[in-house]
């Protein structure tokens, strides 16, 4: 699904394309710009699910906020951004893709306190997920 917006209507060749699910068709699709001597583009995820071990999950900074996890595929999620009364809380991973001139740099942002824990399961799943990167080529800078 492609959006209209201010910088659309000012170059129809700039469309900002919506989609359900991160494919490796859609990502290509974002890295390689069809037109002609443009080589930068660039992929962000606003909204992340990410793999958590706990259920009972509560904000600690600003006011008390207990997050709802999602049970899906045999294992519980979160999702964010959260929102509150007043308070917006980034979501829990977020992920940018930049494509420039060649080089293809992901970015991994973990927001949230769980993936910083030593020893906790997210933040060894984080880790598992540096590692297999790593082994399929890609440089990981932490």
């Amino acid at each position: 699904m492609v959006a209209g917006n201010l910088l659309e209507e000012a170059n129809p060749s700039l469309a900002v394309e919506l989609v359900d699910a991160l494919t490796p068709d859609v990502v290509l699709r974002a890295i390689t710009p069809p037109q002609p001597g443009w080589d930068i583009a660039s992929i962000t995820t606003p909204v992340t699910a990410a793999r958590v071990a706990t259920d009972d999950l509560v904000f600690e900074r600003g006011p008390a906020l207990r997050v709802p996890t999602i049970a899906f595929d045999g294992a519980r999620w979160v999702v964010g951004p959260i929102d509150a009364s007043g308070v917006r809380q980034a979501p829990p991973i977020s992920l940018a893709w930049q494509q420039a001139w060649g080089d293809l740099r992901l970015t991994i942002d973990a927001a949230w306190s769980l993936w910083g824990i030593p020893a906790s399961a997210e933040l060894t799943g984080l880790r598992a997920a540096e590692r297999a990167l790593d082994a399929a080529g890609f440089t990981v800078e932490l």
